[in-house]
């Protein structure tokens, strides 16, 4: 059935669908499509009409391998067939496609759902740093020494956000200085050279002093000069968190990558979340230190006064 020959009451039901519908016969031929379908192909309706459905695809020929197959599978089978692709004029655009197939050829009903997709794929995101942030928050309550934690946290991090390395400074109260407790992705010669920093030197000593986060991006064509220091390393984006707990500044926390130029907001607010848990943790970790060294402390000196009565 091509154009001339379908009714004009039908033709007008079809106009005024909002989805694309159009109908191929056994050739692969384009017989009829309405103005939606015409939009989807993004050419004149003269243009299409009488065309093989491969040429008005050629232009994406991987992605229109899927509708050719399930058509002709349709087809051959006479049975009703459903589907979500990628749409093949536009890599962006996702559709789900019904085919209604008959014995002189098929009609395929495409409706757009490229919003839902997005969606979807939002969600499926914010799920996947979800199940993230609770793996870390496993690793801080059932570790008990502080390059445990740091280790397993990076290593969670670093599958996800493509990290390379990481950095732990504690702030030395009787120094004044940062100290480099904990980190990954350098080797030991290297992280000796980076044992101490200054308050206000590099990137942690800057988030040190001001207590606010910094996030460096593009590092690899930047003159900043606080993050020459990572840009020797080949970093190409860097964060670092302060660690605060109850309002009291503790150290610094931060994660570097060479394969990419920059974090998401989403990523930075994940680590940012991370970061607050930590602080939390190695503050109670520091204070179970102290308790259990007073402890130790004060039984060392009951011992030592009941040797002295005897």
């Amino acid at each position: 059935m091509n154009q001339e020959q379908i009714s004009l009451p039908l033709l007008s039901v079809l106009g005024r669908i909002s989805d694309g519908v159009f109908g191929i016969n056994l050739n692969g031929e384009v017989e009829y499509l309405n103005d939606q379908a015409v939009s989807l192909f993004g050419m004149n309706e003269s243009d299409c009409i009488g065309k093989q459905l491969d040429q008005l695809f050629n232009d994406r020929e991987e992605n229109a391998k899927v509708f050719f197959d399930k058509i002709n599978q349709s087809i051959e089978s006479q049975l009703r067939s459903h589907f979500e692709a990628v749409w093949p004029k536009d890599e962006t655009k996702w559709v789900e496609v019904n085919l209604y197939p008959s014995s002189d050829g098929i009609t395929i009903w495409v409706k757009d759902i490229t919003s839902k997709k997005k969606v979807h794929e939002t969600i499926e995101d914010k799920h996947q740093k979800l199940a993230l942030l609770m793996d870390a928050t496993y690793h801080l309550y059932t570790k008990n020494e502080p390059k445990e934690i740091f280790d397993s946290l990076f290593n969670e991090l670093a599958e996800h956000l493509d990290l390379d390395v990481y950095f732990n400074y504690q702030f030395n109260e009787s120094e004044q200085k940062l100290q480099l407790m904990n980190y990954a992705g350098v080797t030991e010669a290297v992280a000796k050279e980076l044992e101490w920093l200054e308050m206000g030197e590099a990137v942690c000593g800057c988030v040190a002093l001001s207590q606010k986060r910094i996030v460096a991006e593009k590092i690899d064509s930047s003159d900043d000069p606080r993050v020459q220091l990572v840009k020797g390393m080949g970093i190409k984006t860097y964060a670092c968190h302060p660690l605060m707990s109850y309002g009291k500044f503790v150290g610094t926390l931060s994660f570097g990558s060479s394969k990419r130029s920059k974090f998401t907001e989403e990523e930075i607010a994940l680590i940012y979340k991370i970061c607050n848990q930590l602080a939390v943790t190695l503050d109670r970790l520091s204070l179970i230190t102290e308790l259990t060294r007073k402890r130790k402390k004060r039984r060392e000196q009951m011992q030592q006064n009941q040797i002295f009565f005897q």
